[in-house]
């Protein structure tokens, strides 16, 4: 019924945990397929138990996007799910999501809302508004995403999920508002998207994402079926343009930010490729199509800005520019990229103290 993708790589000490969850689910028709990226470490012996019930997979490594296209062409089952190596499912997470995928024959992809936590217990039961920052950014609500909503019964019993159902491809332009490990989708969607982009080495799984959206209806049942781990080690996206300073060196700092800009232009290539160079769409939407495009290379070039990487953040604040000549903040930061470094420093901490209210010490 399900196939189960979980690339690894080198997560020996987290996979037997994501495995057993996978295993415990009470949908009893599910095929588990674990993709070893290349690990290093002592995956093959810890995963040894596990081989009479998973299929288990070697390949080169080459990314998340490569090891779950491995994982998807060898998959066989009716509906495919996706789990990172370091996460858990929820006992009945796959038992709900097909039950409300028999239920509701014209969608191509449910998704659910997801719990945080660390070795230390739940940090947030309801996490998916934290996670993701559109929701705050914009100020959104379920309602205003999607088209329609109601209540699913679950299990023949009293318990009913309250679900959320549309055409969500407009917002999901607009940021990344669906937690793609939480997704799970028909097998002809994928003949129609077709597979992971394995060029991307960041944000993948939101590409993916916004192609189901383009060509189908989805949905959300807002109940935590997966349970994110946080933890020193795990690779998740930055959210939001990294700090200087704290315990991270300025090594530190560049990398994560030269990982975050990786990110945001793949979000940005996603809705070039698929908003923008679509010409009905784009007729139909060219005034916040324009505005995207415009503050994505905004954001990008910040944050070549805040790298000491001038060129590339200029060239970002022209092409912003030219996008959408109507919003000045591209404008407005390509001036200020061409003032020194230390003066800019200065004017704007003035500014802030101006806007703060704080005297000068």
């Amino acid at each position: 019924m399900v196939s189960v993708i979980i690339p690894t790589y080198n997560r020996s000490a987290l996979l037997p945990a994501a495995l057993g969850s996978a295993l415990a689910q009470t949908l009893a028709e599910v095929e588990v397929i674990v993709i070893d990226d290349g690990s290093t470490d002592d995956t093959r012996e810890v995963i040894a138990p596990f081989l009479d019930r998973i299929r288990y997979l070697e390949s080169d490594h080459g990314g998340p996007a490569h090891a779950r296209n491995v994982g998807l062409r060898a998959s066989a089952g009716r509906y495919i799910a996706f789990l990172d190596s370091d996460d858990r499912y929820l006992p009945d997470k796959l038992e709900l999501q097909v039950a409300f995928m028999e239920a509701f024959p014209e969608v191509g992809m449910v998704s659910t809302e997801v719990s945080a936590f660390t070795d230390d217990g739940v940090l947030e039961e309801y996490h998916l508004q934290s996670y993701h920052g559109i929701y705050r950014r914009l100020g959104l609500s379920y309602d205003d995403i999607y088209s329609e909503s109601g209540t699913f019964p679950w299990k023949e019993s009293e318990e009913e999920v309250q679900f959320f159902l549309g055409d969500v491809f407009r917002h999901v332009l607009r940021g990344t508002l669906i937690m793609s490990n939480t997704i799970l989708f028909r097998r002809e969607v994928l003949e129609k998207v077709g597979l992971q982009n394995e060029t991307y080495l960041y944000a993948q799984e939101y590409e993916f994402v916004v192609r189901i959206c383009k060509h189908f209806r989805v949905a959300f049942l807002n109940r935590p079926t997966y349970l994110i781990r946080y933890h020193p080690g795990q690779h998740s996206g930055y959210q939001g343009i990294p700090q200087p300073g704290g315990e991270s060196s300025r090594a530190t700092f560049k990398k994560e930010t030269l990982r975050s800009i990786q990110a945001e232009r793949v979000c940005l290539h996603a809705v070039l490729d698929w908003g923008c160079d679509d010409p009905v769409y784009y007729e139909r939407n060219r005034d916040w199509l324009d505005r995207r495009v415009a503050e994505l290379y905004h954001y990008i070039g910040e944050m070549w800005l805040s790298i000491g990487e001038y060129k590339n953040a200029r060239e970002s604040f022209r092409k912003g520019h030219s996008h959408d000549p109507t919003w000045s903040r591209n404008r407005r930061s390509l001036g200020w990229s061409y003032c020194p470094n230390i003066l800019r420093r200065v004017i704007h901490g003035a500014i802030t103290r101006v806007r703060r209210g704080i005297p000068r010490a």
